[in-house]
């Protein structure tokens, strides 16, 4: 929490020497990085396990041509990270690996409404959205029967709370965002499965793709904050499409406390790519 509250105070901080934004009518941003994990769950890693992850991020993001005010946009982020442990393997699972893998594919849209402020050193945006998030677990197996084993699979579909700033840096453009989902339905399960591959279609739309659980974010705080820096790379600024190389850092948070089951996750991930504005 003290790290979301010194993110939200640094994007106040750069106000004071901000330059006026011009407008946005669309842009497209594409990023893929690299970071740092670490979780826990009481389902599969109860004391916790560090892991390295490679992320990638695609987001679209438009003015509406009836209100200049209103600004509309989809985003899909996918996720793979390797989770390493020095704990001995359980005698009663020996064939299994103690190295477990994690996917998560997140993608969502939101809205936008561009605020009235005073000062024109800052654009400010605030609005909801929506989301579906995913988060698949496994862990490889020495076995000459099967290759590797399968758990539940979790996920939920939030309705988010949305804010963005925008600032010109000199010829560097700097933007924040911050978003929180609000309240979540989905299906959590609360035991790792070590079972082989399983594909009984009824089995699986009814114990995983059925929605199990519905809460609010104080069971489910998932807050995520990013600061983007944008570096112009056309020469001649009056394009009509102008290329930008972007530099970001992206922190998220999960804390999950339901009846039977728990999770942490912190995660610091650092990502470059290009975005395209027109």
């Amino acid at each position: 929490m003290k790290k979301i509250i010194l993110i939200i105070i640094s994007f106040c901080a750069l106000n004071l020497s901000a330059q006026p934004v011009d407008s946005l009518r669309k842009s497209h941003d594409f990023s893929l990085g690299t970071g740092y994990m670490q979780m826990m769950s009481s389902a599969f890693l109860p004391f916790g396990m560090p892991a390295v992850n490679i992320v990638a991020d695609y987001q679209y993001f438009k003015q509406s041509k009836k209100h200049n005010k209103n600004y509309w946009g989809y985003w899909l982020k996918p996720q793979f990270s390797f989770l390493l442990t020095n704990e001995p393997r359980s005698p009663y699972y020996e064939q299994i690996s103690p190295n477990i893998y994690r996917v998560e594919l997140k993608t969502g849209g939101v809205w936008l409404r561009k605020m009235l402020i005073k000062s024109e050193k800052i654009r400010l945006f605030v609005g909801a959205g929506v989301s579906l998030n995913t988060e698949f677990n496994f862990a490889l197996s020495n076995s000459k029967l099967y290759y590797y084993y399968i758990p539940d699979l979790n996920w939920y579909f939030s309705p988010d709370f949305a804010m963005k700033a925008e600032y010109n840096f000199k010829k560097v453009q700097l933007k924040g965002e911050i978003s929180l989902p609000v309240a979540m339905v989905g299906n959590y399960i609360d035991q790792f499965h070590y079972v082989p591959v399983n594909i009984d279609t009824c089995s699986i739309v009814k114990y995983k793709l059925t929605p199990n659980t519905f809460v609010f974010c104080n069971k489910i705080f998932q807050p995520s904050l990013s600061l983007t820096a944008k570096f112009p790379l056309n020469k001649n600024q009056n394009d009509k499409k102008k290329w930008f190389f972007l530099v970001k850092y992206v922190f998220e948070s999960l804390d999950v406390n339901l009846k039977n089951f728990a999770e942490r996750k912190e995660q610091h991930d650092i990502k470059i790519g290009f975005v395209c504005e027109m």
